[in-house]
């Protein structure tokens, strides 16, 4: 890692505390946005119209990241089963604190039905943030700067996820991970030369009739049946917006 200034490597450490807790929790569904996960983290304000549930989550990961730091600095030896309990008693304190630290007692299921899961007593609830948590502990302990999971790479990395539990495939998976640090590296190296880190933008999907409808395309025809068709000038556009 470059030699920065402490106070650029403070504002680093910010960024990424607010970026992991709130795509990690996006990842399972926290509706909580950037600026509100922000708000919730750096200000300890409370976001009208979301569940209090959301608010705990996005603390507790920020939380059990800080407590992460703290023990790769004091102890940068790889996670024992212990480790993973106290990162899990964290991660649901004031959200299921009768099972906060403990093995699950029951099966779940997913929505894959061909995957089959572990058994009850080897797991914990709230796993998915737990197995993130852990991934960046390793990698910090290896020198490496955390994997930030993007909300919009979801899909891509649950399938990852399911294929190498599969056929122990574990390609795809090792590819989103490898990306991911990458785009963290980017990032310090940017703050290195005076940029502050932006995170990507969230892309909203807009159909081609939404397009039409606000006059950023030209419908050339209309079928008999009622489809609207582009001149191939429309095309280049659609690849311009």
């Amino acid at each position: 890692m470059l030699p920065l200034p402490n106070t650029l490597i403070r504002n680093l450490d910010d960024w990424f505390r607010v970026e992991l807790s709130y795509t990690s929790n996006a990842i399972e569904g926290n509706t909580l946005n950037r600026k509100q996960a922000a708000l919730v983290l750096e200000k300890g304000i409370t976001i009208g119209g979301k569940l209090p549930i959301e608010h705990l989550a996005a603390s507790n990961h920020a939380q059990a990241l800080d407590w992460i730091k703290e023990r790769v600095n004091h102890n940068p030896n790889y996670p024992i089963q212990n480790d993973i309990l106290d990162i899990h008693a964290i991660v649901i304190k004031g959200i299921d604190d009768i099972h906060a630290g403990h093995y699950r007692s029951v099966p779940i299921q997913i929505f894959s039905p061909t995957v089959v899961l572990p058994n009850p007593m080897k797991v914990v609830d709230g796993n998915g943030r737990c197995a993130r948590l852990l991934m960046n502990m390793m990698l910090l302990m290896s020198g490496y700067p955390p994997a930030i999971i993007r909300k919009r790479d979801r899909l891509t990395y649950i399938q990852s996820l399911e294929k190498a539990q599969l056929g122990n495939l574990k390609y795809d998976y090792f590819t989103i991970i490898a990306k991911a640090v990458d785009r963290s590296l980017n990032i310090y190296l940017s703050a290195a030369t005076g940029e502050n880190p932006t995170p990507d933008k969230e892309y909203r999907l807009l159909k081609i009739g939404v397009l039409t409808k606000q006059g950023l395309l030209n419908v050339s025809e209309i079928t008999d049946s009622g489809y609207q068709l582009y001149s191939s000038e429309m095309v280049e556009r659609i690849g311009q917006i």
